[in-house]
Order: C-alpha cells, then sequence, then structure tokens
C-alpha cells in the first residue's frame, strides 16, 4: 500500500466533493457546505490550511433521498456508507468515500474505509429553548456513550478520562454499537417531529447553537479550492453560531494543528 499525503488527500476529497456536488444536482439533492469546510471556504476560500476533512450538511429529507438513490459504487470509485445502508456502520452520520484508498483509524475501533468527507443530515428542532436543550442533553449523553465505545484508550488522554471510559466500556460492554447508533437515528428522527423553524445536528457534540431553516432557501453557490459548491444562503449567520464572532481571526500559531488520527494510503499502485 501507498501511503497518501495530505495535498494528495485533498486533492481525492476535492474528487469525491465533486462527484457528490454533480450526483445531487441531477437528482435535486440539496446540500451545503459545513462545519470547517465552510470556515475554510470563506476565511480562506478552501480548505483550512491545516486541515484535510471536507463536511456537508443536508436537510434529514435530502440525506434520505440521497441515502436511497446514491448507488453501491458510483463511477467505479465511491460508495456511501450509513447506519440505514449497513447495520454496523459505526457512526451517526454519513461518509461518501473513494474505494481506492483506505484509512487506517488509530484510535477508534471502527471499519476501515477510504478516504472520505462527511455528510451530516440536520432535523428539525423545537422553537422552545427549554425543549430542546433537554433534548440535546439525552442526545450528547447518548453519543457520549457511543464515543467511549468506539475509541480506544489513549495514553495521551487525562488520567480521569481513562478511568470514565473504563467504567463506561465495562457497563456498557454488552450493548453492542450498533444498538447506540439505532436508538440515536430513531431518536433524531422522533424529535425532530415537531413545527420549528430550525435545525439542527442532534448528535453534534458542540455547536450549541441551531440555525434557521429559511437558510437552505434558496441555496447559494460558494468558492472552495476553485470551484463553486453549494452553500447555504447566510454564511456569515451560520459561521457565527458555529465559532462565535471572531471566526475570520485565524487561531494562535501554536493551535493550527490538525485534529486527525488517521493514515491514508492506496489500496494498489495508482
Amino acid at each position: 500500500m501507498i501511503f497518501i499525503d495530505v495535498e494528495e488527500r485533498k486533492r481525492i476529497s476535492v474528487d469525491i466533493l465533486d462527484a457528490v456536488d454533480a450526483f445531487c444536482r441531477e437528482n435535486d439533492i440539496n446540500y451545503s457546505l459545513g462545519y470547517g469546510s465552510m470556515l475554510g471556504a470563506v476565511r480562506h476560500g478552501g480548505f483550512i490550511p491545516w486541515d484535510d476533512d471536507i463536511d456537508i450538511i443536508m436537510l434529514r429529507a435530502d440525506f434520505m433521498k440521497f441515502e436511497e438513490l446514491f448507488p453501491t459504487v458510483l463511477s467505479d470509485r465511491f460508495s456511501f456508507g450509513t447506519f440505514a445502508r449497513d447495520v454496523n456502520w459505526p457512526l451517526p452520520f454519513g461518509k461518501v468515500y473513494d474505494n481506492r484508498t483506505t484509512v487506517f483509524e488509530n484510535k477508534a475501533n471502527v471499519p476501515h474505509i477510504g478516504v472520505s468527507i462527511d455528510v451530516f443530515p440536520l432535523d428539525i428542532v423545537p422553537d422552545n429553548d427549554l425543549l430542546f436543550s433537554i433534548r440535546r442533553l439525552i442526545m450528547k449523553s447518548l453519543c457520549f456513550f457511543l464515543k467511549m465505545k468506539i475509541y480506544k484508550d489513549s495514553t495521551a488522554s487525562s488520567l480521569t478520562k481513562r478511568i470514565i471510559a473504563f467504567f463506561i466500556k465495562c457497563f456498557l460492554c454488552f450493548v453492542p454499537n450498533k444498538w447506540i447508533i439505532k436508538i440515536i437515528n430513531e431518536m433524531s428522527k422522533l424529535f425532530s417531529s415537531c413545527d420549528g423553524d430550525r435545525v439542527y445536528y442532534w448528535p453534534s457534540a458542540g455547536y450549541p447553537r441551531p440555525i434557521p431553516l429559511k437558510w437552505f432557501s434558496p441555496l447559494i453557490r460558494v468558492l472552495f479550492e476553485n470551484k463553486y459548491y453549494s452553500s447555504i444562503n447566510n454564511q456569515d449567520g451560520y459561521l457565527r453560531a458555529m465559532y462565535g464572532s471572531d471566526y475570520m481571526v485565524p487561531p494562535l500559531e501554536k493551535d493550527r494543528i490538525s485534529h486527525h488520527t488517521n493514515n491514508a494510503f492506496w489500496n494498489d499502485i495508482q
């Protein structure tokens, strides 16, 4: 297997995004760049220089349509993994990945898939902030349990975190990961069966603020790595909700590091 460096990994990720963008436009599926990819597009015109991943967001209805229509293999190269497609899928969101590559996770017990982009489904949430906060606390607890089960022990973690993880792993040792994923997915859908004007990714570990549903209609295009992709229509509002009002100010030099703990390889010589 041939190691894939950061720059080549970025190129593969953009190829995946190109394929997703074309597929969504052909099938009338709405998506937007999200999280760090939206921040990178607005602040840097592409990737955040010290990062190499791509995130997109979709409303739940579009996510389910994408899940239904995306072929087993697109263009003899790309696949889409979700829990609905594979009961052993270990994550509450989807990934479109390049089958010619393999990524080995160093800290997580998850299947080895290729270089990928993340696809997050957003659900409608209650307009009542108290009800939203209660439901978010429930979802955060479930996702914390899942994270403790998936991630390996690390000497880099504090002693307190390792002790907590040990007891949670013991407590949940007979509970399959797929049961927790199923509960997270079903509760996300249940909680979103309300009349609200805001949307949110329920399993989110951070980002406490939901965003207005109206930002998804109409969508616009945004420049990312010299190409245009789909975007919600209020980028400033979104980035303020995700990262605060000073999102255009890069972090200190010492904090400009990637948080990924995996390595990517070509399956065969390309």
